[in-house]
């Protein structure tokens, strides 16, 4: 089969009729979803991350949104009499791009056929 060709479900709907719009709902999708939702897992880590590195700098989202960032920049001022003003915002943030990290990775490990191991027949 060429690489240029539609899988034989997508060809076979076309031939009798299916709108575009079922196609891709029944045949595309089920095929994506689990690429864009890997994709999504691991690309939010590094936007909360940079969201965050941006704040703490005073270059992100408006001064009146709090955000991860700007709260561990608040709290830097009182480090030395409150440390743990300032662990907790860090430790939260650690935990959270961890953990989605995590999630991404045992997605795309789920979904990634060339990562399952080969069924062993005797």
């Amino acid at each position: 089969m060429s690489a240029n060709l539609p899988p034989a479900d997508v060809t076979a709907a076309r031939v009798i009729g299916v709108s575009p719009l079922a196609i891709a709902w029944r045949h595309v999708m089920p095929n994506a979803i689990g690429t864009l939702l890997t994709q999504i897992a691991i690309v939010m880590p590094r936007a909360i991350t940079t969201e965050s590195v941006l704040s703490f700098f005073g270059m992100g989202v408006a001064p009146d949104v709090p955000t991860w960032g700007r709260i561990i920049a608040s709290a830097a001022g009182f480090a030395e009499q409150a440390p743990l003003s300032l662990l907790f915002p860090v430790l939260a943030l650690a935990l959270t791009t961890l953990s989605l990290s995590m999630v991404g990775n045992r997605m795309r490990e789920h979904f990634d056929p060339l990562s399952k191991p080969l069924a062993s027949g005797a």
